[in-house]
């Protein structure tokens, strides 16, 4: 076989390491809790750790960021991937996740950074893949409906203010083998699929804690 250029391997590299793409092509220097959820996120994407992950958090402790991080790494080294982002009100969005994607993408490897396209609510990736930001709430289940992809990657923030009806929406998604879906919120609530996920259903799960 041919020897790999430089940026050949580079290339390789981020697309098997999450750490990798991280520290070397958006030059970050996650906290050790965030280490965790990327190991978490590799893991899972790996088939080597459950496919459903939760961190609880309180503020300020770079979940929103690390998720920021999974839609550039996913988007730009998968192959036919989606990746839907959803938030409970249109500020987390609006405000937040997107202002943060927006962020690192400034930041990337020039190798990587004319392929990836930040617009209002999603990110389109030169590959054909995309991102898309929605507003989960209960009234509109169907806005999330009919999200299917060879590799999808569902991130949910504030997931303990996202109604169960819309996590049954996308139960339904998971028809493909390589799917993901990571939650962080704060534990706002004592009841619903996020609270569930340290309690009841704690076996079907990579459970994170994030100490503020």
């Amino acid at each position: 076989m041919p020897r790999l250029t430089k940026e050949q391997k580079f290339a390789v590299d981020c697309r098997d390491s999450f750490k990798f793409f991280v520290e070397e092509a958006l030059k970050a220097t996650p906290s050790t809790q965030q280490y965790e959820l990327i190991d978490a996120i590799q893991n899972s994407v790996d088939g080597k750790a459950k496919r459903h992950i939760a961190t609880r958090s309180a503020h300020g402790t770079g979940k929103t960021t690390t998720l920021a991080w999974a839609t550039l790494w996913f988007g730009l080294t998968r192959s036919e991937a989606k990746i839907p982002i959803l938030a409970p009100v249109q500020a987390q969005i609006a405000k937040q996740l997107m202002p943060e994607i927006r962020k690192w993408h400034q930041k990337l490897f020039p190798l990587f950074k004319d392929s990836v396209e930040v617009q209002a609510q999603s990110v389109r990736f030169s590959n054909g893949n995309e991102a898309f930001a929605k507003v989960a709430n209960a009234d509109n289940p169907e806005s999330v409906a009919g999200v299917h992809a060879k590799n999808l990657l569902w991130l949910i923030d504030e997931a303990s203010g996202i109604p169960d009806v819309i996590f049954e929406v996308i139960q339904g998604s998971l028809t493909e083998e390589n799917f993901t879906v990571v939650m962080t919120s704060n534990p706002t609530r004592v009841t619903g699929t996020f609270y569930d996920a340290f309690h009841k259903s704690r076996a079907h799960y990579q459970l994170l804690h994030f100490n503020s």
